[in-house]
C-alpha cells in the first residue's frame, strides 16, 4: 500500500507500514503493536521512556497548546521551547524592540539591568531574575 503522505507511515521499530488514512495506521498498531506502552498510538514512533513518549504526543495536538502572542500570528506549539525557537527564528526585530524598551524603562527609573540580576542603583538592593 502506497502512503499518501508521511503521516500515515507506521514508525513502530522500523515497520514503515503505509496506510491511505490515519484511521487504518490507529487500527495497524492497535493490532501489530499492541502491549507496548511506550509505542506512539497515532503513528507508532516507539519511544525510550514515558516521558520521551508524553513529549511526542504533544505533536498530535495533545495536551497544552503554547500560542504565539505576537499581534497578527496566529502559530501554536505544542511545547514551550517551539514557541521560543518560533520567536527567535520568525519575530527577532519584535524581541529586539522589547528588549530596548525595557531597558529604556529600566534606566528611566535608574535600575541597572545584566543578563543575570536587576540592581536598584538607588538602595542597592538586587535581586537575581533567572535570566
Amino acid at each position: 500500500m502506497a502512503a499518501q503522505n508521511n503521516r500515515n507511515i507506521c514508525r513502530y521499530d522500523l515497520c514503515m507500514a503505509s496506510f491511505t488514512s490515519n484511521e487504518e495506521l490507529v487500527n495497524h498498531i492497535a493490532l501489530s503493536h499492541a502491549g507496548d506502552d511506550l509505542a506512539c498510538r497515532d503513528c507508532g514512533l516507539k519511544c525510550i521512556s514515558k516521558a520521551t513518549l508524553a513529549r511526542h504526543r504533544g505533536t498530535h495536538g495533545e495536551g497544552e497548546r503554547h500560542a504565539c502572542f505576537i499581534e497578527g500570528c496566529n502559530e501554536e506549539f505544542p511545547r514551550r521551547d517551539s514557541l521560543g525557537n518560533h520567536l527567535l527564528s520568525k519575530h527577532e526585530d519584535y524581541l529586539k524592540e522589547a528588549v530596548s524598551l525595557y531597558e529604556t524603562y529600566c534606566h528611566m527609573l535608574n535600575i541597572q539591568v545584566s543578563a543575570t540580576t536587576i540592581t536598584d542603583n538607588g538602595g542597592g538592593n538586587s535581586q537575581n531574575n533567572g535570566w
